[in-house]
């Protein structure tokens, strides 16, 4: 075999083809024991440790930052639950005590109808009165003041058992504010709790897609920078050029000025002046959008498919004064109207206390005077029936009277009639015996004398007769009178005050 010569490496021709340098192997091998990648791996380990440590260390400050402000929370909630508790017992409790005022003031009103049917029968049968006795009295005269006053409490109880039902309607109105805001926060309560014992080992733990957007404001914020490589909300909020002007304006209400996340959430959750701010330039931005969208869809051939977002003006979320102040208002609100109620309740009480004790007084007052009235027409009844029975006298004296005259005028009638027969006797004697003696002058005189006296009886008959007419009619003036006085005395005595002796009392009129 022919030796090759040095650098002849071609001489067995296209089988070497292919074949590296002895150096470049040696570089190849230099590279690949160089260790570049050891080294990377090992920073790259040493980092991500680093970075596991920090996360571990940030994630279990995080999660206790979050449990404590939880159980914060749920300690927060459940304070104002409790005292939402009691005033829900409280208004409860008032709403019971007004109720049980209302059907008390309902059975007064019940009760007022027998003091005024009394009113109104004694009125009625009081005109039943006969003649003379038909009189406007004292005892009428405090019927008509009864009746005015009965018409007046029951104005007076028709007014306070509707302002008893407006303040049972306010009431239960509070109350239901107090136990929606109380459901609400049970369930609050109940929620934080859970999730201030929430572990990562719990079997409800699970990815919520969307769970820690801000709001529904700010999730529909829309990019207006579509070429930028960040174009995201915070971007839109933070960094936009096109929302420069309203940045400016939104940048001075926030308290420190600062856009970043934490601070706008912070600023967000404590100020509802800084909420409003947000909510105020995303619905800004919102409308920009749309107008732009319609733009587009008016100049394009084709109406956009994409989907319009339609704002939405009334559910946003409340802040911690704004939440608070709604429950101070509600509970504001529950000690304003158990006031009013308290206050209306001790006004019922004053009413019914004051107008029982005044009807009391009044039917007092009735019964004396009608007492009075009674006695003073059995005075006069019986002055009447004193005058009655010596009228009879009289009159049975009188025609005693008359008796004796008739007799007395018999007698000097029959001596009338002697006398003038003896005249007439007389009168027949003949010739000179017919003498004007002394017995004939006497038995002229006499009868002249018997004349005049039966003049006199007969005008003592008709003047007696004339009297005995007088005391008969007299009898029966008397007659009518006391039969007047005792219709008057049946009225007043067994008819007005029985009825009167069924008057309710005054615990009753006070409707208990």
């Amino acid at each position: 075999m022919t030796t090759a010569e040095k650098g002849d490496y071609l001489s067995f021709g296209d089988r070497n083809n292919g074949l590296s340098t002895i150096k470049t192997w040696h570089e190849h091998n230099q590279m690949v024991l160089k260790g570049d990648i050891i080294r990377t791996t090992d920073k790259n380990t040493a980092i991500t440790k680093n970075s596991i440590i920090k996360v571990n260390h940030t994630s279990c400050e995080d999660y206790s930052d979050s449990t404590d402000q939880l159980k914060h929370r749920a300690r927060h909630i459940n304070y104002w639950k409790a005292e939402l508790e009691r005033a829900i017992r409280d208004m409860d409790a008032e709403i019971n005590i007004l109720e049980a005022q209302r059907q008390q003031l309902k059975n007064a009103m019940d009760t007022l109808r027998i003091p005024e049917y009394i009113n109104e029968e004694c009125l009625d049968l009081r005109r039943m009165r006969m003649q003379s006795d038909l009189i406007y009295d004292e005892p009428q005269e405090d019927l008509f003041t009864e009746s005015a006053l009965i018409e007046n409490v029951k104005k007076l109880h028709r007014d306070l058992l509707r302002d008893v039902e407006y303040q049972l309607d306010m009431n239960v109105a509070s109350k239901n504010w107090l136990e929606r805001d109380w459901s609400d926060k049970q369930l609050a309560f109940k929620y934080e709790s859970e999730n201030a014992y929430l572990e990562t080992k719990a079997v409800n733990v699970k990815d919520s897609a969307g769970a820690t957007r801000l709001s529904e404001a700010l999730r529909r914020v829309i990019s207006h920078c579509e070429d930028h490589p960040e174009d995201t909300v915070m971007h839109t909020i933070a960094v936009c050029r096109a929302w420069a002007e309203h940045r400016h304006v939104f940048r001075n209400v926030i308290n420190d000025g600062s856009l970043s996340r934490p601070d706008l959430v912070q600023a967000m959750v404590w100020s509802e002046g800084d909420w409003d701010a947000v909510s105020s330039f995303c619905e800004a931005v919102i409308l920009a959008e749309e107008e732009a969208e319609r733009v587009r869809e008016r100049s394009s051939p084709r109406p956009s498919r994409r989907r319009r977002h339609s704002r939405r003006r009334g559910s946003r979320q409340s802040n911690v004064p704004s939440w608070e102040q709604f429950t101070i208002n509600a509970l504001n609100e529950f000690k304003i109207s158990i006031d009013k109620s308290k206050a209306l309740r001790a006004k019922v009480d004053a009413v019914l206390i004051n107008t029982s004790r005044d009807l009391r007084s009044q039917d007092i007052k009735v019964n004396n005077s009608l007492s009075e009235r009674i006695a003073r027409t059995e005075q006069v009844k019986t002055e009447l029936e004193n005058q009655l029975k010596l009228t009879l006298e009289k009159i049975v004296e009188t025609e005693n009277i008359l008796e004796m005259l008739h007799e007395e005028m018999l007698k000097v009638s029959q001596r009338i009639q002697v006398a003038q027969t003896r005249l007439n006797t007389k009168n027949c004697r003949p010739n000179v015996e017919n003498c004007r003696e002394g017995s004939l002058v006497a038995l002229i005189e006499e009868v002249r004398d018997l004349n005049d006296s039966m003049s006199l009886l007969q005008k003592r008959s008709l003047e007696t007769e004339k009297l005995r007419a007088e005391l008969i009619h007299e009898r029966s003036i008397l007659e009518n009178e006391i039969i007047v006085k005792k219709k008057t005395l049946h009225l007043d005595n067994e008819r007005c005050l029985f009825l009167r002796s069924h008057y309710q009392s005054a615990e009753k009129m006070c409707g208990f």
